[in-house]
């Protein structure tokens, strides 16, 4: 039995040697505090890393009291000795100060050359973390300021596993998943707890186009689960030539898109993120079909499932977190939002959206006050139903002229002038009082991308982008403010220069 369990790792030790140079940390190190922590309960040894903004503050946000507790990241290492739990803190120092992150990365017993491989079952060891890494996590709670409301579980190689597998297993502890070239085993999940994540948990899948073959394999097979269960927001992202390589930025920059949080280094955030190239990845039909749920299918069930077209570049999957995702003429290259409700960033190829009604997380739709309304010169333009599901139909002339909007100022982080991908980080300069309740409607060249107070937005295409918002009061006033970024492209600049 113990050959059995170790023919596939010594199958694999080879590719593992030939890059042997994603092992390494090639990250900086952050100037924060690292601790290395033994749980009283299980005795369960874990590696903490606090940013240097708790530290500096003893634990109190720079943004208090918009954020009260600090977003936790739950890191799975890869498979020992080539990874461990001391590397897997040193890749993320640099990220958690960046972002305001707490970092946790357990010791593991699962990830060693000595598990079974690929992992299918729940094993004594994985049963032996299972348990101390909930220990684990209830004593962070206990010890720091985290936020048990905002939590990643990411991984590295083969602790995507682990990964994968905690979420499913303890859907309320987990807020986001992203994985960086790691592996992924549907065995070891249950399908009973889907319905209590999936509305609630975003994913990203984070794939090298040259990784180990396992690795790139079932990292696709991934993004082919959650698409095929309808998960609430769902990123496949293939990465240009990349090897076995460490790129903790990708989840970093995921989750701080998906919880809301804005970099207390938007300029590093912006820097560490282009050095990664990626596009959207979309699985092909037959692996959706091979990693989609077991279904019993009624006579009903049995009609909608002949008329059923698989997602794919020409049908991508229509998730919880948008009506529609973009036509297939578009690839997304950063880890940054889908494009919004009412239309799509190619005006030849529309999107239709399936939607008979707005999300369940659209704050125009579920608030009692008026949403922000467009107006226009021509009334016959004004009618958009994909919009007006959204936000309402549009304000008529009359109330507008009543009741002209304010201007504001659009309050950008950073330069105005930046290279692809600029990270955009936005915001509305105005006191709290009026902010607070308020409702928003951000767009980028006329493409929602928020309907917070502030937010971030990865910035892929070239050229001029027109930051606009509305927003509107809980006394019904209205404001309105225009921003302009421009955008340089990053290939050209740099062929520019080498020509110079």
């Amino acid at each position: 039995m113990m050959f059995n369990r170790l023919k596939p790792a010594a199958f694999f030790l080879p590719l593992l040697l030939i890059h042997a140079a994603g092992c390494a940390v090639p990250q900086p190190r952050g100037d924060g505090m690292y601790k290395r922590v033994v749980e009283p309960r299980n005795n369960a040894v874990y590696h903490l890393y606090l940013p240097v903004d708790y530290v500096k503050n003893n634990g109190r946000h720079p943004l208090y009291p918009r954020m009260k507790r600090w977003p936790l990241v739950m890191t799975f290492h890869g498979m020992k000795p080539y990874d461990n739990a001391r590397p897997q803190e040193r890749e993320w120092e640099k990220q958690a100060d960046i972002y305001g992150y707490v970092v946790c990365a357990p010791e593991l017993a699962t990830s060693n050359s000595f598990m079974e491989y690929p992992l299918t079952k729940e094993h004594s060891y994985v049963l032996k973390d299972r348990d101390n890494v909930m220990a684990i996590m209830d004593h962070v709670f206990e010890t720091t300021m985290a936020d048990p409301g905002a939590v990643l579980s990411t991984s590295w190689s083969c602790g995507g596993y682990l990964a994968h597998y905690f979420p499913n297993r303890f859907p309320e502890r987990f807020t986001c998943i992203a994985t960086r070239l790691s592996n992924f085993g549907s065995k070891l999940l249950v399908e009973e707890t889907v319905p209590r994540y999936r509305d609630r948990t975003s994913v990203a899948v984070f794939i090298g186009d040259g990784d180990l073959p396992k690795c790139k394999s079932e990292s696709e097979a991934a993004v082919a689960w959650y698409m095929s269960r309808n998960f609430r927001v769902v990123r496949g992202k293939m990465i240009d030539d990349m090897g076995h390589k460490r790129i903790p930025q990708t989840a970093a920059a995921f989750f701080a898109e998906q919880v809301g949080v804005t970099p207390l280094d938007p300029v590093q955030a912006a820097t560490t993120i282009a050095k990664v190239r990626m596009q959207e990845y979309y699985p092909p039909p037959e692996l959706l079909a091979k990693m989609s749920p077991p279904v019993q299918l009624t006579p009903s069930l049995a009609a909608a499932n002949r008329s059923f077209i698989p997602p794919s570049r020409s049908n991508p999957v229509i998730t919880r977190s948008s009506p529609a995702r973009q036509p297939a003429s578009y690839t997304n290259t950063t880890a940054g939002r889908n494009y919004p409700f009412d239309r799509g960033p190619s005006a030849k190829s529309p999107v239709k959206s399936q939607r008979t009604s707005p999300p369940a997380t659209d704050r125009f739709a579920s608030r009692p006050s008026p949403a922000p309304r467009e107006t226009r010169s021509n009334p016959a333009s004004n009618s958009n139903p994909a919009r007006d599901r959204a936000y309402g139909p549009a304000r008529p002339a009359a109330v507008a002229k009543r009741n002209p909007p304010r201007a504001v100022n659009i309050r950008i982080k950073g330069p105005s002038v930046g290279s692809s991908p600029y990270y955009l980080s936005y915001g509305v300069d105005l006191p709290p009082d009026l902010t607070q309740g308020a409702d928003f409607l951000w767009r980028d060249n006329e493409a929602w991308i928020g309907d917070e107070a502030d937010g971030q937005k990865i910035l892929e295409t070239a050229g001029t982008h027109k930051i606009t918002v509305v927003m509107v009061t809980r006394d019904n006033v209205e404001y309105r403010g225009l921003a302009t970024v421009q955008v340089l492209d990053r290939s050209a600049s740099a062929a520019g220069s080498a020509s110079r």
